[in-house]
């Protein structure tokens, strides 16, 4: 399926994808923490504010429901489209075809 030198290009692909992302997560963190030092509250006071039901009118609280699950939704997408090189190497191994074959669908 994929020769050694596609392989590898493809976890160097991937290694970039995740330095990039890891950047990003980087700069969301800085963000937070700039918010939450203009706020002057903790994490865990922001937590239990946005967990109170109290706090929010009906319809605040419905979308911000809606919200936590359209991000949950994209969380789960995004982590389940993440390729696996070495399941994908194992996968093609276990099919036990002889290197002198050619894989034609």
């Amino acid at each position: 399926m994929f020769s050694d030198d596609q392989r590898e290009s493809h976890i160097e692909k991937n290694n970039i994808l995740i330095e990039e992302l890891s950047i990003k997560i980087d700069a969301l963190d800085r963000d937070v923490e700039n918010l939450l030092n203009e706020l002057e509250v903790s994490p865990e006071q922001l937590t239990t504010f946005l967990n109170d039901q109290n706090n929010f009118t009906p319809n605040n609280w419905s979308e911000l429901l809606n919200q936590r699950k359209t991000l949950n939704e994209k969380l789960l997408r995004s982590l389940a489209n993440i390729a696996n090189p070495k399941k994908a190497k194992k996968s093609h191994t276990d099919r036990n075809i002889p290197s002198h074959w050619i894989f034609v669908r």
